[in-house]
């Protein structure tokens, strides 16, 4: 990425970064870094190669930058709207239910489905701390 002193942010293409604000927008639109009271928010959803490619860029500039990662969530529709995280881990939650519920599944990797349904329910609870849900 290149910075552009003018502009004060740093570029690529369909990518920026503000360092004063400490927001990345993929396709000026996507906000996938922001700061929320104070701690640096990374959305790492995945929402396609491109700005899978952009989340990449940026994580790598913000290592370079000094700048510390805080706490990361996936975000679907990005971190100005935290609900779909939250929505996003819910449905996760009932679909790992639903695996655990199923006739002759595996003790075994029940309990690992146990763990990551505690974890996703740990990860709900710090987006609505963090955003006053």
């Amino acid at each position: 990425m290149k910075y552009y002193k003018r502009l004060k942010i740093w570029k690529s293409s369909n990518v920026t970064f503000n360092p004063e604000t400490c927001e990345a927008h993929s396709y000026k639109w996507w906000l996938f870094v922001a700061k929320v009271k104070n701690k640096v928010v990374f959305n790492n959803y995945r929402y396609s190669v491109s700005t899978e490619k952009h989340q990449s860029k940026v994580e790598w500039l913000l290592a370079q930058l000094g700048v510390k990662i805080d706490f990361y969530a996936e975000f679907p529709r990005g971190i100005d709207r935290p609900q779909s995280a939250i929505d996003l881990y819910k449905n996760r939650i009932e679909s790992l239910q639903e695996l655990i519920d199923t006739p002759r599944s595996h003790e075994k990797k029940n309990l690992e489905r146990k763990s990551e349904q505690e974890s996703l329910k740990i990860k709900i609870k710090e987006i609505q701390k963090l955003f006053k849900l």
